[in-house]
Parts: structure tokens; sequence; C-alpha cells
């Protein structure tokens, strides 16, 4: 009888451990969300302020530069250079030169659509699943057997 009891106890203490990772990984995901959504939004209003002046203000040069540090922590590769080619964009919206301005102005309006697509795939609040290790169905299946 005491033998079931500790099967019993052990059992639930480890549902309830692995339950309680389950929620750490979930509250993981969610702050790793909310952080690439803050570089998300701070990139996109540094792009609408540039488009608005036709310049990129110091501030703004200064908040690209820290978001794009703090990017290569958060994103891929190909955020990264997405961010360098912008940031070339940027600083040129205000060349002398009018056709030099107009096609830099135009990459910079074309930036927000490609953004988009391009950081979809990691604000996605989606975890995979755990499955059953093969290991477990074996012994469940094992389990079923010797019951029989």
């Amino acid at each position: 009888m005491d033998s079931y009891l500790a099967i019993a106890v052990a059992t639930l203490a480890a549902s309830i451990a692995y339950f309680q990772w389950r929620t750490s990984h979930q509250a993981v995901v969610r702050d790793l969300f909310e952080e690439r959504y803050k570089l998300y939004l701070a990139i996109s209003e540094v792009t609408l302020d540039s488009l608005k002046d036709f310049y990129l203000h110091p501030s703004d040069r200064a908040k690209l530069t820290n978001v794009r540090r703090r990017a290569q922590f958060l994103f891929g590769e190909e955020i990264i250079r997405l961010l360098d080619g912008h940031a070339v964009h940027l600083a040129n919206l205000d060349n002398e030169n009018s056709d030099v301005r107009q096609a830099h102005y135009d990459a910079v309006q074309d930036f927000l659509p490609l953004l988009n697509r391009s950081v979809q795939p990691y604000m996605s609040m989606t975890m995979k699943q755990p499955g059953v290790p093969e290991w477990a169905q074996q012994l469940r299946l094992a389990w079923k057997v010797f019951r029989q």
C-alpha cells in the first residue's frame, strides 16, 4: 500500500514539475515576442519619421543604432542585413542629388512591407507541442501487453 502511495506522490510531483516547465517555457516565448515587437515598433517609428521629414534625425540615428545592436540577439542574419541596408538608405535621404535622394526615398518606402514579411516568422507566438517520446510509446505498449 505504501509503495502505491509513493508512486502516486512521485507521479504527482513529476506532473507538477512538467507543467511548471511548460508555463516557464510559454513565458519565455511571450517575453521574446514582446522584445521583438518593441524593436519592430522602434524601426517603424524611425522609418515613418524619416519619410515624413526626408531626413534622418540624429536622435533617430542613435535609436536605429541601438535597435540594430539589440536585433542581432533577437533576429536572424537576414534581418540584420536588411536593417544595415535600410540604415544606408535612411542616411542618404538628404542627399543633394535629387535622383539619388528619390531612389533612397523609394527604397525606404518599400522597407516596411519587406520588414513585415521578413520578421513574420520570428513574431509567431506558436510553440512546438511536446510529443510523446518513442520510449514512452514503447513503454505504454509494453504495459498494455503486460496487463493482458
